[in-house]
């Protein structure tokens, strides 16, 4: 039985010739990627996230730990700040890449940015209801050990 992301895989990898692409080092970092989106997706999170890696776990938090934008007006864009905190007291680790899975949900790139230990950084996201109802979302942030998952709402 094919997993949802094994299923997105043969399609992406059809769609785009990822393996036909003739860029070997491309489609090893793109087939990585997608091995942490579903090794992320095949853990249960809580307030504090979890980077699963061969050597160690990385601890961070979310402030807020989810985001709702509430009710909004169509068309009419809400922006609120995002704090990332590294909770390890011995680590820094870079991010490396931002996306999302809805293009409701807008937010500032902080790609290449490495957050020592005990910091923090911040991003903004903005949300853009194209249409009447709820809607949720995922940012994907990729970091040197492994990838995080942010819900958002609105």
């Amino acid at each position: 039985m094919f997993s949802a992301i094994t299923a997105f895989m043969i399609i992406f990898q059809n769609v785009f010739g990822l393996v036909a692409c003739g860029n070997a080092n491309f489609d090893g970092e793109m087939l990585n990627l997608l091995d942490d989106i579903n090794e992320f997706y095949s853990h249960k999170f809580s307030e504090e996230y979890r980077i699963f890696n061969e050597m160690f776990v990385l601890r961070v938090t979310f402030k807020p730990n989810i985001l709702d934008f509430g009710d909004r007006p169509v068309f009419k864009p809400s922006s609120l700040e995002v704090s990332l905190t590294n909770l390890e007291p011995d680590r820094t680790f870079e991010i490396r890449s931002t996306f999302g899975n809805h293009e409701a949900f807008l937010w500032s790139k902080f790609n290449r940015t490495m957050v020592a230990p005990l910091a923090s950084t911040s991003f903004n996201l903005t949300f853009i209801p194209q249409k009447m109802g709820y809607v949720e979302g995922t940012i994907f942030i990729a970091t040197s050990h492994g990838l995080l998952r942010y819900q958002v709402f609105g």
